[in-house]
């Protein structure tokens, strides 16, 4: 991963794209020196040559093996990230579909009167035998607005 303006202003928060290109190109005119430095101080001064080679050899195959199980354990939260980032995602759930639900009437029943469908020609019957046929037909005068009392 190479270090970019962009990427160091987000990972501090603040400052100048002229600032941090001036630190950055610091950096890597510097860094062949900190190199050859880290390698001197990783030798054993006054140590045969066979022992720094076993070191040396020892040393890498430590790193080796710490960054395979850092790959191992890298891959298994990847895929348990992408894992829980499936599971969010609408669009792979399943469809929801209940058993039996009360607004899913079948179709048959959909068609059916209801109770207060297949009294209402009974009650409009008793409603214009209570009240006569003229007045039905007329239709009320308005007088405007009453006075409030």
């Amino acid at each position: 991963m190479r270090p970019t303006i962009q990427s160091l202003h987000a990972a501090l928060g603040t400052g100048s794209s002229t600032t941090i290109l001036k630190h950055l190109n610091d950096w890597w005119q510097q860094l062949g020196q900190r190199l050859v430095s880290q390698q001197a101080a990783l030798a054993i001064p006054d140590a045969p040559e066979n022992v720094q080679a076993a070191a040396g050899t020892f040393w890498h195959t430590a790193l080796e093996a710490a960054n395979a199980l850092l790959g191992e354990r890298r891959q298994e939260l990847e895929t348990h990230y992408q894992g829980q980032v499936d599971a969010l995602n609408p669009q792979n759930r399943a469809p929801w579909r209940p058993s039996r639900s009360p607004m899913r009437a079948p179709k048959a029943r959909i068609n059916e009167p209801t109770t207060s469908q297949r009294s209402s020609p009974t009650r409009i019957r008793g409603f214009r035998s209570c009240v006569g046929t003229d007045d039905l037909q007329r239709s009320p005068k308005r007088d405007g607005p009453t006075a409030a009392a």
